[in-house]
């Protein structure tokens, strides 16, 4: 019974994240923010279910967005960076120290923040897109980590408890 729950949990989770991208899709200014919301839903899958839980989340939902989406650039973002990022924090906080923990995130945005651009340009053919290999875009790219861990943080300080309990 408690695998049957965990699948339908997921499934609905992964629903959900895919409507939120389909609204980045389609509200093109908010393609960046969906990504980010569609990665609470494997934060919420990490903190309840696991890491494996998580991961098959995160596949699902970014291939079922990539086949269903006509703009691909949410996917893309969540792919690289909305949906990896809570593994990687939760990862990082159970196994790292504080200091070194800054620093694996930081590394973690910027190669993702390079490997997003890469994949988009080459792969996907998205030329539209206002990213660039610059400096000041890496700084951004570390100050937007910043952000969105501490929030990140504040949420899984506010709700992890429910999200940990178990339910009947």
């Amino acid at each position: 019974m408690k695998r049957t729950k965990r699948v339908a949990e997921c499934g609905m989770l992964a629903a959900l994240s895919i409507i939120m991208l389909l609204l980045g899709a389609v509200f093109e200014p908010l393609d960046l923010t969906t990504a980010f919301l569609a990665g609470f839903a494997v934060l919420a899958v990490r903190l309840r279910w696991g890491r494996g839980s998580s991961l098959l989340l995160y596949f699902v939902t970014a291939t079922l967005a990539f086949l269903l989406l006509h703009n691909k650039l949410p996917v893309v973002l969540y792919l690289f960076y909305g949906g990896l990022y809570p593994i990687v924090k939760v990862e990082c906080e159970r196994a790292l120290s504080r200091s070194l923990q800054w620093l694996v995130k930081i590394a973690f945005s910027c190669l993702a923040y390079t490997a997003m651009i890469f994949v988009s340009l080459n792969v996907f053919g998205l030329t539209n897109m206002d990213f660039t290999y610059s400096i000041p875009a890496y700084i951004a790219v570390a100050f937007v980590t910043l952000c969105v861990d501490v929030a990140v943080g504040m949420i899984i300080q506010q709700f992890g408890h429910v999200l940990l309990r178990k339910r009947k």
